[in-house]
């Protein structure tokens, strides 16, 4: 996977992520990511449309220049959408373009992701280490670290498993029981590239529990009781 193509993975919104270098003046895309709808960005960089997007990105870069020492972010939200600027080290450029209503989010995350990404990578390759766990992976990490919490005839069922981007998190929701307990409710989040477990919470009990419990309770109440009472009867015949 290549930056332009996790960037692009951490929001609906982005249309479309271009990786531009300067090279002798010019810049040159050398990384592109882009969904299926119409592009913003992809057109003007290879210069087949008269855009204002070229104008624009030879602001930006004006404007981001030599800013290696820490990173800025320039946003331009306009009537088709919005662009995002950041500048990635001496010679590259990150461009983005958005949907006009997820143009703040997208800023936001970006906003949030990128630095970490930038260290993750090396001219846009994603180091092997920093690679995003499989779900199933970090199922198996959830539902181990619960299990181990509890006696060996517990019950651990996972409901949902979801990738919280703007964090680097897997969300692994599920339940346990253990023996005539209540069922309970946890969530566990798990860093999405080391594996390791960052947080686990568990909930009370949910009204639905209680509920089967008890159902559960009278159910074999009434069949003991059924059973006594057929024992009973055959004693006295």
């Amino acid at each position: 996977m290549t930056l332009a193509e996790d960037l692009l993975a951490r929001h609906e919104g982005i249309r479309e992520v271009l990786i531009l270098e300067d090279k002798a003046g010019q810049h040159v895309v050398t990384e592109e990511a882009a969904r299926d709808d119409v592009p913003l960005l992809l057109n003007s960089a290879r210069g087949r449309s008269a855009s204002m997007i070229p104008s624009v990105i030879l602001g930006a870069a004006a404007q981001l220049g030599g800013t290696t020492s820490f990173l800025r972010l320039i946003g331009i939200l306009y009537g088709k959408g919005g662009v995002l600027f950041s500048n990635i080290n001496n010679d590259r450029l990150l461009a983005i373009s958005t949907s006009p209503e997820s143009f703040f989010n997208v800023m936001q995350i970006v906003n949030e992701v990128l630095p970490g990404l930038i260290e993750a990578y090396d001219f846009g390759v994603r180091a092997k280490a920093a690679e995003i766990l499989p779900a199933a992976s970090a199922e198996r990490v959830a539902r181990l670290f619960v299990a181990n919490r509890l006696p060996k005839s517990a019950r651990v069922m996972i409901d949902d498993v979801s990738y919280q981007a703007a964090k680097h998190l897997w969300q692994v929701c599920g339940s346990f029981r253990s023996g005539w307990n209540h069922s309970k409710h946890f969530q566990v989040e798990v860093d999405a590239y080391e594996g390791s477990l960052v947080r686990f919470t568990e909930s009370p009990h949910s009204v639905y529990s209680s509920i089967l419990f008890y159902v559960e309770l009278a159910s074999l109440l009434t069949a003991f009781s059924l059973l006594a009472w057929i024992l009973y009867s055959n004693l006295l015949r």
